[in-house]
């Protein structure tokens, strides 16, 4: 046993000897990154990819050593490698960079030198890229970091890339990172996003995702965060703010990609994405971090809980345009065919949301987005309330704002200050002052951002994916959730089919200004031009203008309380959400909300919506549900409006028991609930239908000679007997007396049904006045502006 002790001890040395050498090499192996572009001899590819990546290589920021760059195409590799040598030979360098020409030809060649074709067209291919991507790190001496996959290929082709790169491209290493890039538009709609985002993540986990919106790489973006982070108080301070502006307007119009952006238009293009990310950083409760150089703990999650506070605008909170001769642009793409339909797509839109968090409610924010404006620039405005008119184009509106300019005509993007406010700036050396610089209000102060230092977004794009910086990029839980918000108003302006399209010239934006008034919102353009048009609502209604002649009429005054049309699919949510403005409204300033609902077939759909659309985010816990009125019937019976009630809401929300007051039992003479009714000075929120006869509740027109008994002196309630021969089932009631329904907060009337086309010719002629009917007695007597009539907008067509 002695004499093998040496050699054993020997022979272990050596072990140790090898494995801490393997160890040594391991440690010694620098990482290394691959990056495989889908697509590369796309359009995307020629117009972003590869001169981002050249701009990289040029700045220093990529080196190409530790780089295994891929371009994957459908194309054998010898026909991609001829394609990239031809795309190179043509590729110039800019200008800016101030190198000779064969100084750019030897950047270019050095790129193409470092570029390995390869074919991606099943999954065979893809399991071929792994082994080669193996190989190479092994040849190279490197340690893979990460493996970037970015799809620059259509939308459908999602799916199948995602499960071939699952299967079969799957770093093997859990060391490495793996990165898949994806790009717009992802779906057009919540529901085929839904589809899209689930054939992904069938073989992806959400981490791995990246999906792309480049306004996130824009400097004057990120100095947003950077601002409100040095500036906590302003999130907090929400309450000095009168509204939030987000514009963004091109000079370009959209010829030579009609092809695509006609399936689209603005709404999908611009503001779903790019705005709407803008709106959430802006609205960051970054009030809780302790010092300016802290970075939130998860951005994203932030910034899906502003998404998740957004209230999906409807049809009457936006106005669509479409640039004067788009539709030459669509003819000229298509090859000059004269035979092309005539296209509603919007090219333009301005649109009014509301968030309802507690600090942002209230407070407008105002959405513009066009193309073909005359000018290109991208701002983002907080207006302070002592700003009561607001001009989107002229420097003098700027002088109580923030204004972020994210990007203006020059490609440089800096923020604007009024003086008389004490904003703390990040100890940043590109932040400086210029007193009245870039404005003619001399109170102001302009702190440039300067440009980018990288010429191209994508630059940025490509070196924040390679160091995985997820911030940068929209999770697809968020970019879901920004589709909840805008596929409601996409859904009901297409449902139109552009029956509210205007078309606008290039001075539009130049002569549009922005009035607001209290609650009220007007959008009027100062122009000649009969193209242009007056817009105005309060918040939610619009009426279209055009000089004096009336386009297109959404909304008109009725003794004084505003009359709204909408389709009949469009209307019941139109009012649950007028419903549930109100109800937060009457919380947040008396811990209380008293909603006086009716029965019949009227309501049955708002009754739906509330369910459907608000069941998680309604005050139900602070709302009180009262009856309008009640049919003398067992609670039981189908003809009983509680009944129905009970059965279309109150068992579905969550409405404590407590809350709920039945009327039936004032039938019997209950002088405990005629008290209840009686002790509640107003409610806040009264809902109406309307009979073919013009009752409303159970006030019946004179002409039926039904009796009304008060009940002792009580004023609120009355009981009401029809007489035997009326066509009505139920002959016996209780209903709110006209004295206590005119004292409501808010009424919402409802007026549809194919048989109620004479009671809308009734409201709007001129004869309205001398009208018996009791919901025109109501809308006379109820104090102007506490009634919205709500209206089917096709009630009279056949």
């Amino acid at each position: 046993m002695a004499a093998m002790k040496g050699p054993v001890m020997v022979f272990l040395f050596l072990l140790l000897v090898v494995d801490t050498c393997s160890s040594s090499s391991t440690e010694q192996k620098l990482n290394g990154v691959s990056l495989i572009v889908i697509g590369a001899n796309g359009d995307l590819a020629k117009r972003k990819i590869w001169p981002s990546l050249r701009e990289l290589v040029h700045q220093d920021l990529t080196p190409l050593s530790s780089l295994l760059l891929f371009a994957g195409t459908r194309n054998p590799p010898e026909k991609t490698k001829d394609f990239l040598y031809s795309y190179f030979e043509k590729l110039v360098c800019p200008e800016e960079w101030d190198i000779s020409t064969r100084q750019c030809w030897e950047l270019n060649d050095k790129l193409f030198n470092s570029i390995i074709p390869v074919q991606l067209n099943d999954p065979e291919s893809y399991g071929s890229l792994q082994q080669q991507i193996e190989a190479l790190l092994n040849e190279r001496g490197l340690a893979e970091e990460a493996r970037i996959f970015y799809l620059s290929v259509p939308p459908f082709a999602y799916s199948s890339i995602s499960r071939y790169i699952h299967n079969y491209s799957r770093p093997m290493s859990s060391y490495t990172k793996l990165r898949v890039a994806i790009e717009k538009p992802f779906g057009k709609d919540l529901s085929s996003a839904i589809e899209l985002a689930d054939s992904i993540l069938g073989n992806l986990n959400s981490k791995e995702v990246f999906l792309i919106d480049h306004y996130l790489h824009k400097p004057g973006v990120s100095q947003i965060v950077e601002f409100c982070r040095s500036n906590p108080l302003l999130y907090s301070s929400a309450g000095l703010i009168d509204h939030i502006e987000i514009i963004s307007s091109e000079s370009i119009d959209v010829r030579g990609r009609t092809d695509y952006y006609d399936q689209y238009g603005v709404i999908r293009d611009m503001i779903q994405n790019h705005l709407t990310e803008i709106l959430t950083l802006l609205t960051l409760d970054l009030s809780n971090l302790t010092s300016p150089s802290n970075r939130p703990f998860d951005l994203n999650a932030a910034k899906f809980d502003i998404l998740k506070s957004i209230y999906p605008p409807f049809l009457q909170s936006a106005v669509f345009g479409q640039y004067s001769g788009y539709q030459d642009d669509l003819e000229s793409d298509k090859g000059g065919n004269a035979h092309v339909n005539i296209s509603t797509t919007p090219t333009l839109a301005i649109v009014v949301l509301h968030l309802q968090s507690p600090v942002w409610f209230n407070i407008p924010v105002i959405m513009v987005s066009g193309k073909k404006l005359g000018k290109r620039e991208t701002i983002a405005k907080v207006v302070f309330k002592k700003t009561r008119h607001v001009s989107l184009r002229k420097k003098n509106g700027y002088c109580d704002d923030i204004v972020f300019t994210i990007q203006d005509s020059n490609g440089s993007s800096f923020i604007t200050l009024p003086s008389n406010h004490n904003f703390n700036l990040p100890n940043d050396k590109t932040w400086t002052y210029n007193e009245g610089d870039g404005t003619s209000c001399s109170s102001m102060k302009t702190i440039p951002l300067g440009r980018m230092a990288l010429k191209e977004t994508y630059a940025s794009v490509l070196r924040s994916l390679i160091r995985g910086e997820s911030d940068l990029f929209v999770p697809l839980s968020n970019v879901l959730e920004s589709w909840r918000i805008w596929s409601s108003l996409l859904l009901e302006y297409e449902e139109g089919k552009g029956e509210h399209l205007m078309i606008y010239n290039k001075s539009f934006l130049d002569n549009l200004r922005l009035t607001l008034n209290g609650s009220t919102l007007t959008v009027f353009v100062n122009s000649s031009d009969p193209q242009d048009n007056l817009v105005s609502f309060e918040k939610d209604g619009i009426s279209f203008k055009s000089g004096n002649k009336t386009v297109e009429k959404i909304k008109e005054k009725i003794f004084g309380h505003f009359l709204y049309k909408f389709s009949r699919s469009s209307l019941a949510r139109e009012i649950s959400q007028d419903i549930l403005d109100t109800a937060i409204t009457s919380v947040q300033a008396r811990d209380s909300f008293h909603l006086a609902l009716p029965g019949g077939s009227s309501p049955a759909d708002v009754y739906q919506s509330l369910v459907v659309d608000y069941k998680h985010s309604f005050p139900w816990t602070h709302t009180s549900i009262w009856q309008t009125d009640e049919r003398c019937v067992p609670i039981t019976s189908r003809d009983s409006n509680l009944f129905q009630l009970s059965k279309t809401l109150l068992a579905q929300v969550g409405v404590p028991y407590v809350n709920i007051h039945p009327l039936f039992p004032v039938c019997h003479k209950s002088e405990s609930v005629l008290n209840e009714y009686a002790s509640i000075n107003y409610f806040d929120y009264v809902l109406l239908g309307v009979g073919k006869d013009g009752h409303t509740a159970s006030l019946f027109p004179d002409s039926v000679n039904s009796s009304f008994s008060p009940f002792d002196n009580n004023e609120t309630v009355k009981f009401v007997k029809l007489p035997l021969d009326y066509p009505i089932k139920v002959k016996e009631r209780v209903t709110l007396s006209m004295e206590r329904l005119v004292k409501a907060r808010r009424i919402g009337m409802i007026i549809t049904g194919k048989d109620k086309c004479h009671l809308a010719h009734v409201i709007e002629s001129k004869d309205k006045h001398n009208s018996s009917l009791p919901f025109v007695q109501l809308l006379r007597k109820a104090k102007p502006g506490t009634v919205k009539i709500w209206m089917d907008r096709n009630i009279c067509k056949k």
